[in-house]
């Protein structure tokens, strides 16, 4: 506090020189209302008139607002342009640019008392818990201390004696109203320069005023001092609340922006949210500003209940765990109890305790996988245990972290658009904060193989966290096979059934710009199916039918290499064509009957925000905990290191499947050199490349389609 002081002191300088009209803006207001003069009326005439009737009336009011427009801005203006300020600031620079914007007026502090929209920041940011947030980010204890030291000065500015100077000293300032030199001629400016002049005259009908004034001056300027800090501290700290609730994410933002312009980006929208929090005219309105820094998607309030929730049992010890073994309905054993009383703490079970496996406790059960991503059987199993013996502690790390990515979203103000969880193998469309469609999906598969570039496993068909529009549909698609799916799978299945791409409808056809194309023609055995949802982005990645519908029923969908599959996408069709205005059902039907593919452009594109949070909160606010699929949340939970991720890199092989100019698989040496597998002797070694197919209806095999 010593610096707060020392600060204060040199403020009072500063804030000294600055009263006796140095380089200061005229005052923004008076107390009274000025009536617009008749057009007949000289108006500097007039505003002379009102000045003297505003000093003879309320002196002490227009005093006060002199102070008011000198000596707070002065000392905000001395704090943040300073090289040695009392308090650490994060954006001394940038809150300088702010407040040289309002001529350096005061947004939380004035009167004496912090506003109230310091106050509603202060509370906002005492919440800072509640969203896995730490509050002395935001508020240190130096910061807290410096407030209540604003405050306490308050106190005793608001006891503050009236300045009533005597008639003859008022008489003595009305004497000096002039309108000349003034630029403005306002009531306020010509009743500001006069009391300009008086604080400097040797009249000595102005002594006391004087005395008096130097008195005030110095209450005013230990008020402004302090307040000065508490109002640089109140708007850094709200600076940090709306940069870690809402404004750091980038993601959000053009992908095409340089550095700079996202630097730009970002600071634009810090300064929307700073001047709406300055314009709240109110406490409601300043927690209005504050509750919109957050996401505002439901997902995020169903979090901060749960966190809350989960909070509290760690806080309480968390669980015990329960040692595994084969438990159904009717079973009676002592680790019975163990589960009722561990399903209790959760929130899964509220029964009565006791050693029998009970209807209750397989509701319970049965809830508990429906939550876990779990096959509901009712009965325990190897997953269930593994899943129960998850600390309590480990759930609310998930939660938090959880939390951070919805304030990473991609998603920000859209109004309209397609949200896809990786891990909840789900897809929604929202419009207006209300989801109107959910959906189930098929996500790129797990697969890893091993980077050459980097030495890590790499999830190579892994579907690809981004934001896109989607700007058209295709009925009766073609798949336009992508060369790594070709060349690691399809040519193996024609080595060993040279009638495959005949019997799946698989042809070779050169494109406009002379490059050979292979690709599947629309039918029943094209992976699309009937349609695909096309968001152009670099991955090439899109949402499609499939004509394996059976992994739908499996609760972990990752099968595919990287495109997302539609359960049911006639009616997904239908929701957006409707929407946009371009549904005719007849149309569509001929379309879909005559086996043609076609292409539908949409008047309103949708954004695509594909993204993964661990935790969802399902409509009845309990959080489910999903599949880490990709081991991101483990990787940024500290579970995975380096070491976990590094692998041999192998050469690569000399010999390449390729498609031969007869439409046969062929292998290519690094020198271009073909061998047909049929004929030619294969070199020593790669006698094995010629491998029998998977069992396309083993789900662990992956998927053909995309």
């Amino acid at each position: 506090m010593r610096h707060v002081a020392l600060f204060v002191a040199l403020a009072l300088s500063g804030a000294t020189f600055a009263a006796c009209g140095a380089d200061e803006p005229a005052p923004e207001a008076t107390p009274d209302v000025v009536a617009t003069p008749e057009p007949d009326v000289d108006p500097a005439a007039s505003a002379l008139q009102v000045a003297e009737d505003q000093l003879r009336g309320d002196f002490d009011a227009v005093y006060s607002a002199w102070l008011d427009a000198h000596v707070a801005p002065s000392a905000v203006r001395y704090l943040l342009l300073g090289d040695d300020t009392p308090v650490s600031l994060r954006r001394q620079q940038f809150l300088a640019g702010l407040y040289a914007e309002r001529d350096w007026a005061p947004v939380f502090t004035g009167g004496g008392v912090l506003t109230a929209r310091a106050d509603a920041v202060l509370a906002g940011v005492a919440t800072a818990e509640d969203h896995a947030l730490e509050l002395d980010h935001f508020l240190t204890d130096e910061a807290v201390a410096a407030i209540d030291t604003a405050r306490q000065v308050g106190h005793a500015w608001r006891a503050r004696p009236r300045v009533e100077p005597s008639t003859e000293a008022v008489d003595a300032i009305v004497a000096m109203l002039d309108a000349e030199g003034v630029e403005d001629p306002t009531a306020e400016a010509l009743a500001s320069a006069a009391l300009d002049a008086a604080f400097v005259s040797d009249d000595p009908a102005l002594a006391d005023l004087r005395a008096a004034h130097a008195v005030r001056l110095e209450l005013e300027q230990t008020w402004a001092g302090s307040a000065a800090v508490a109002e640089a501290i109140v708007a850094d700290t709200f600076l940090a609340w709306a940069f870690e609730q809402r404004h750091f994410s980038v993601a959000a933002l053009d992908e095409d922006l340089t550095e700079d312009e996202r630097h730009a980006a970002i600071a634009d929208r810090m300064t929307a949210s700073f001047t709406d929090l300055a314009a709240a005219a109110d406490y409601d309105a300043a927690m209005a500003v504050m509750d919109s820094l957050p996401p505002n998607h439901p997902q995020y309030a169903g979090l901060l209940a749960e966190r809350a929730r989960y909070a509290q049992i760690v806080a309480d010890g968390g669980w015990e765990r329960v040692t595994p073994m084969s438990l159904q309905r009717g079973h009676r054993h002592p680790r019975v109890q163990d589960l009722k009383e561990r399903l209790q703490v959760e929130g899964y079970y509220d029964g009565e305790i006791d050693e029998t496996f009970d209807e209750a406790l397989e509701e319970a059960v049965s809830d508990y996988q429906r939550t876990h991503q779990m096959e509901v059987t009712g009965q325990s199993s190897r997953m269930f245990w593994g899943s129960l013996n998850t600390p309590a502690d480990r759930r609310l790390a998930q939660i938090e972290l959880t939390m951070q990515r919805w304030r990473e979203s991609r998603i920000g103000d859209d109004p309209y658009y397609i949200h896809v969880n990786i891990p909840d193998f789900h897809a929604e469309v929202w419009r207006n904060g209300e989801r109107e469609m959910r959906f189930r999906i098929v996500v790129g598969n797990t697969d890893r193989v091993c980077d050459r570039s980097t030495g890590q496993w790499n999830y190579v068909n892994a579907t690809p966290l981004q934001s896109a529009e989607m700007t058209y549909v295709v009925l009766n698609p073609y798949w336009n096979i992508p060369r790594r799916i070709l060349e690691e799978e399809l040519l193996v299945e024609l080595l060993d059934d040279e009638t495959y791409f005949e019997e799946q409808g698989i042809e070779v056809v050169i494109d406009d710009n002379g490059y050979e194309r292979v690709r599947q023609m629309p039918g029943p055995n094209n992976p699309l199916g009937i349609v695909k949802f096309m968001f152009p982005n670099p991955h090439n990645t899109y949402m499609h039918d499939t004509s394996r519908p059976q992994f739908f029923q499996y609760p972990i969908r990752a099968f595919s290499h990287g495109c997302m599959r539609v359960q049911n996408p006639a009616d997904l069709l239908q929701h957006l064509l409707q929407n946009d205005g371009q549904w005719d059902e007849e149309r569509i039907e001929r379309i879909f009957e005559s086996g043609e593919e076609f292409a539908m452009t949409l008047r309103e594109p949708i954004p695509v925000h594909i993204e993964y949070y661990v935790v969802r909160v399902d409509d009845d606010g309990r959080a489910n905990f999903l599949a880490d699929v990709y081991r991101y949340d483990r990787a940024r939970l500290g579970d995975i290191d380096d070491d976990d991720l590094e692998c041999e890199v192998e050469p690569p092989s000399e010999l390449r499947l390729v498609l031969g100019e007869d439409g046969r698989p062929m292998y290519r040496d690094a020198e271009g050199e073909l061998y047909d597998p049929t004929t030619d002797e294969l070199p020593e070694g790669y006698e094995h490349l010629a491998v029998e197919p998977e069992d396309p209806d083993d789900p662990a095999a992956g998927d053909i389609g995309p």
